[in-house]
């Protein structure tokens, strides 16, 4: 089980020794989320420093690659000092004796820094959109013997499950997919859950410029799973997203009783120790009536809205895009009329017409209504 840390924005910067070095300028947030040195960078005791290690790369293709994190001092403890806040003239070195840290080198912490460091990239991307300067502070907590299935964001905590990963990196698309919904929240605290997940997979595809949110191969299954169609069929039924999809509605959307047959197989299929399955989603889904068991799967049906709106950044942008998402999230006043999936189309087209004068609203027609989504 991961240790708790809570700091506002946390953005790493490199330090050695007992205290930590001048911090003459901060890394910078690029899209791959590597880590960056300070310029001039510290001197290291021995030259040591420690790696994290991420997913870059062709999704079909995983690709562990190692960033430098900061420098291992002589007592045999990383130590370094976190970036809380981004203030108008750029991101501000934190100076507080609380958001400093010290642990092995080899302790699973150093994804939790990766993970917070994202999370600022994310802020960074997304905050001329944003309708506040800054998000509310978000806690991250990694559970390295838990299954990746379980990871999750709630109460302005996003929960990291890396326990069937492979190899142990960190997945950037999922802790861009946990953050997303903090920033959603942020605007909007009642949006339904379809659109909440299509939101947060298209957001974490966004900024990663990737569309794949989760590929069967960046999983550490067994062999004997590999070797069986059957299993694999059904992992990738629940566990493969990706917003690059052709699907329409309603035909290609899986209700949670469908959702729940296959939960229910694959638990008689996969061996017990995969975990892929976990228990409280069949306790759940034993729990469903008949009228529950007909709604849309949230995770699977909001594939249909994330996938219109990855085809409407191929057409627009990515900033166009974005700039109308948060711009509806921002209409509180008006927001529940656009919250389903058959009208968020013309909540875009309603900013749209705020914004720019409606010059996008043909494309945004003309893209949902290719998805089974017409906005009249």
């Amino acid at each position: 089980m991961g240790r708790w840390l809570c700091i506002s924005l946390a953005l790493l910067t490199m330090g050695c020794g007992g205290d930590p070095p001048p911090l003459q300028q901060v890394p910078g947030v690029g899209p791959d989320a590597g880590m960056v040195e300070l310029d001039p960078a510290p001197s290291c005791p021995g030259g040591q420093s420690g790696e994290g290690h991420v997913w870059l790369g062709d999704p079909g293709v995983p690709q562990l690659v190692a960033r430098r994190l900061h420098c291992l001092a002589g007592d045999g403890l990383l130590h370094g000092a976190f970036v809380d806040r981004i203030a108008p003239r750029g991101r501000e070195p934190t100076q507080e004796a609380s958001h400093r840290f010290r642990y092995p080198l080899d302790d699973p912490r150093r994804h939790e820094v990766q993970a917070y460091y994202e999370i600022v990239g994310m802020v960074a991307h997304y905050q001329p959109h944003l309708a506040f300067p800054t998000p509310a502070p978000v806690v991250v907590l990694l559970r390295e013997q838990d299954s990746f299935a379980t990871s999750r964001y709630e109460s302005s905590e996003l929960s990291l499950g890396l326990g069937d990963v492979r190899p142990a990196a960190l997945p950037l698309p999922v802790v861009r997919h946990e953050y997303a919904h903090h920033l959603i929240k942020q605007h909007a605290s009642k949006v339904p859950l379809l659109i909440n997940e299509s939101l947060a997979d298209y957001l974490a595809a966004e900024r990663g410029d990737d569309p794949s949110i989760l590929a069967l191969d960046r999983l550490a299954l067994p062999a004997a799973m590999r070797e069986n169609a059957e299993a694999m069929d059904l992992a990738a039924r629940y566990l493969e997203r990706s917003v690059a999809n052709e699907m329409v509605y309603p035909d290609d959307v899986m209700t949670e009783g469908e959702l729940c047959e296959v939960f229910e197989r694959a638990a008689e299929v996969f061996p017990p120790e995969v975990g892929l399955v976990p228990e409280a989603k069949l306790t759940r889904c034993r729990e469903l009536d008949d009228e529950q068991k007909k709604r849309p799967e949230p995770h699977l049906a909001g594939r249909v809205l994330s996938g219109a709106l990855w085809d409407l950044r191929q057409r627009l942008g990515g900033e166009r895009v974005n700039a109308l998402i948060f711009g509806l999230l921002s209409r509180s006043a008006e927001l529940d009329r656009f919250l389903s999936l058959r009208a968020f189309g013309a909540g875009l087209a309603a900013v749209d017409a705020l914004l720019h004068a409606g010059a996008d609203s043909a494309t945004i027609r003309e893209i949902f209504a290719t998805r089974g989504l017409p906005l009249d």
